[in-house]
């Protein structure tokens, strides 16, 4: 979705901060000039037709732009000119909740901790791979979530069709896009879910046959 300086994100390059199926608001470069630790939206270099949301981590001598996505180990291969920058992220909306997105250097202490998080969750589940999956298999913490705090699911409206989505409370824990083979459920969510009852798609979510 894109009209009235809104964007909806896909994905998962930007993790933690923005999550599948956020709606952002920005602004265009003529009203603010993109700076190291803003959130840019810009033109992919390989696809006129597609849109990039990552962060701008460094500005090169020639005034290009270097960008990375919070959740992702290295920098993009190829530097941004402003004139590929569409806009800069402000703010958002999720679950109908005002979503903050840091920027300026405030994005880049949010970029470091997000790269941070990043390399501990990675070794962790390459530590503890097979007992969290035993116990998310198990449904052991599952059985003593508390009521208010249990799975629910959402089912998104989007252009290409409907995004499903699980929370916990107010944390959006997981998504399934339109296409998707299969539901992303963000570490250590599982193990709070009934992962195996999930629906395969918005007509199962909604009891259609």
């Amino acid at each position: 979705m894109r009209n009235n300086r809104q964007i909806r994100y896909v994905g998962s390059s930007m993790d933690p901060g923005l999550l599948q199926d956020d709606i952002l608001a920005w602004v265009p470069v003529s009203e603010r000039l993109p700076v190291r630790g803003d959130v840019i939206i810009f033109e992919d270099p390989d696809s006129s037709n597609r849109l990039i949301i990552h962060r701008i981590v460094g500005v090169n001598p020639d005034g290009t732009y270097v960008t990375r996505g919070d959740n992702i180990r290295y920098d993009d291969v190829n530097p941004v000119p402003l004139t590929s920058i569409r806009g800069v992220v402000t703010g958002g909306v999720r679950d109908d909740c005002t979503l903050e997105v840091p920027l300026g250097s405030a994005g880049m202490w949010f970029h470091r901790y997000a790269q941070l998080r990043m390399r501990i969750l990675s070794v962790l589940q390459k530590m503890f791979s097979r007992p969290y999956h035993f116990l998310s298999r198990q449904k052991i913490l599952f059985r003593i979530v508390p009521q208010r705090y249990r799975q629910r699911l959402v089912v998104v409206k989007t252009n290409e069709g409907y995004d499903l989505q699980v929370y916990l409370g107010k944390h959006l824990v997981g998504w399934k896009g339109e296409g998707d083979w299969g539901w992303t459920i963000m570490p250590p969510f599982r193990l709070f879910i009934d992962y195996r009852n999930l629906p395969e798609s918005p007509a199962e979510a909604l009891g259609e046959h």
